[in-house]
C-alpha cells in the first residue's frame, strides 16, 4: 500500500512539472490551472468576439479566475475556451486518475449550460463531459470523467464550453481552479513505513 502512495506522489510531481507551475495542491486533486499569475496559455477555442483576460471580480480559488467576455445571442450562440497542453500526457496507465474537473461562475441571467471538454489524439478529437443544465448564478463544478475520454494516452488539450441558447445578452463568465482528479489511497495500518 505504501508503495502505491509514494508511486501515486511521484505521479502527482511529474504532472506538476509537465502542465504547468502552480502554487498549490488542492485537497482532493492536483491543481492544474489558477490563474494567480497569468491566462496560463488559455485560448479562445470558437465564439466570434470572445474575449478571455484574467480578474478578481471572482475566484473560486486564490484571488484570480479566468473572465470570459461574450455577447450571447438567443437561438444559436455557443463558445469555447482551450488551453492545448504544453506536451502530450498520457493517463492511460494511472489507475489513479479519475478525470477533470473545473469550475466556472455566471453572475447572471438564466438558461446556462456547461461542461468540459478534453482533446486527444492525433486529431485533437474532443471528449465530452457531462453538458450541465439550466445553472443559475454562481459556481458549478464540471466534471468529465475518465471513462468518457476516447484516448487517455494522447491528451492534447482541456477546454470549457458554455452555451446559453434563451438570452441575449453580454455576458462575464469566470472559470477557475481546473484539475486532474486522483484518487487518494490513504495507508493502513498494516503497512510498514
Amino acid at each position: 500500500m505504501m508503495k502505491v502512495l509514494i508511486f501515486s506522489l511521484g505521479v502527482i510531481g511529474w504532472l506538476m512539472a509537465a502542465f504547468v507551475p502552480v502554487s498549490s495542491r488542492a485537497d482532493d486533486g492536483l491543481l492544474v490551472y489558477e490563474f494567480e499569475e497569468d491566462e496560463q496559455g488559455w485560448e479562445v477555442d470558437w465564439g466570434e468576439g470572445t474575449k478571455i483576460n484574467r480578474s478578481k471580480s471572482e475566484s473560486n480559488k486564490g484571488a484570480y479566475s479566468l473572465r470570459i467576455r461574450h455577447q450571447f445571442k438567443q437561438g444559436s450562440d455557443n463558445i469555447g475556451i482551450r488551453v492545448p497542453l504544453e506536451q502530450t500526457m498520457d493517463f492511460s496507465s494511472q489507475p489513479d486518475f479519475l478525470g477533470f474537473s473545473a469550475w466556472v461562475y455566471f453572475p447572471k441571467g438564466a438558461y446556462w449550460q456547461a461542461q468540459i471538454y478534453v482533446l486527444t489524439g492525433f486529431n485533437w478529437s474532443p471528449s465530452w463531459g457531462k453538458l450541465n443544465i439550466d445553472l443559475k448564478p454562481g459556481w458549478h463544478r464540471l466534471v468529465i470523467e475518465r471513462d468518457d475520454i476516447a484516448d487517455l494516452s494522447l491528451v492534447k488539450g482541456i477546454g470549457v464550453q458554455i452555451k446559453n441558447y434563451e438570452l441575449q445578452t453580454h455576458a462575464y463568465i469566470f472559470i477557475d481552479s481546473i484539475k486532474a482528479d486522483f484518487a487518494v489511497t490513504q495507508p493502513t495500518d498494516t503497512d510498514s513505513p
